[in-house]
């Protein structure tokens, strides 16, 4: 595990990201940490936006109580405490069921106890992790917790992962028929196996990874919303709007002048 330097983001919430052992990187994104005692207390709401992963969410003061699962299809609105030590694990799409069986509909739009989740067997060994995390050090807690991951990895059934192929691959500027010929299934089989698999139909996968490189363009470049529609994947600019403006709540002009102006809101 290896902390991300200059991150800039929710400074005032203690924010710290982390990129996980080379084993796991093609299961998780990455572990962040938020909250510090030694911060004022605040709170703050924060917007999150679906890219199909999912979060493992534990509160260090109460481990045992709060870890929970979730999966957001829409954005959604989190409020963060920051005088409270939290961590989390950031899974890629389709991480959840490859690591533990579970679909991420198990969990869609809800926040899901883990003990919910899991597998009894794979709830008490993540148990007696959580037993030993310590509230004072986020750090060596996700040590702790990428061990368990590690342990998983290593136990989880093998075989054709047809849908990680897909992903892996994948170009914004791609169809659902072209994902299936990638993956060697029918178009209908695809779709059962991503809405099992992601917990999101193939073309709802396309719309959030579009959504989510269009957002990172309008914050880093000039381009016009034309150039940025067809990049990412939109058949014109009054699609790319519906659609931004669907997943993200504004109109993506806006968005741009907002991250732009230095105004802080992710």
């Amino acid at each position: 595990m290896r902390e991300e330097t200059g991150v800039s983001e929710f400074r005032h919430l203690g924010f710290r990201r982390f990129f996980p052992a080379a084993m796991l990187a093609h299961r998780v994104e990455c572990y962040w940490s938020t909250g510090n005692r030694l911060l004022p207390a605040i709170n703050s709401a924060e917007t999150l936006y679906p890219d199909g992963g999912t979060s493992l969410v534990i509160d260090l003061d109460c481990p045992l109580q709060s870890a929970s699962f979730q999966f957001n299809s829409f954005r959604d609105r989190w409020t963060f405490t920051s005088a409270t030590p939290t961590v989390s694990v950031r899974f890629r799409p389709g991480a959840l069921y490859r690591l533990f069986g579970t679909s991420p509909c198990e969990c869609r739009d809800l926040s899901v106890s883990a003990a919910d989740l899991l597998a009894p067997a794979q709830y008490t060994l993540l148990l007696s992790t959580l037993a030993k995390l310590d509230p004072t050090n986020a750090v060596s807690s996700l040590a702790l917790i990428e061990q368990w991951l590690l342990a998983q990895e290593k136990a989880a059934a093998s075989g054709s992962d047809r849908v990680r192929s897909v992903i892996s691959t994948l170009s914004v500027t791609a169809n659902v028929g072209q994902m299936a010929d990638v993956a060697g299934i029918s178009t209908r089989t695809l779709e059962r196996q991503f809405r099992q698999e992601v917990g999101l139909r193939p073309s709802e996968f396309l719309s959030h990874q579009r959504i989510k490189l269009a957002r990172a363009r309008l914050a880093q470049s000039t381009h016009s919303l034309a150039d940025i529609a067809l990049s990412c994947g939109f058949y014109d600019q009054a699609h790319f709007t519906k659609s931004f403006v669907r997943l993200v709540g504004e109109p993506p002009s806006r968005y741009r002048s907002r991250k732009l102006s230095g105004i802080y809101k992710p």
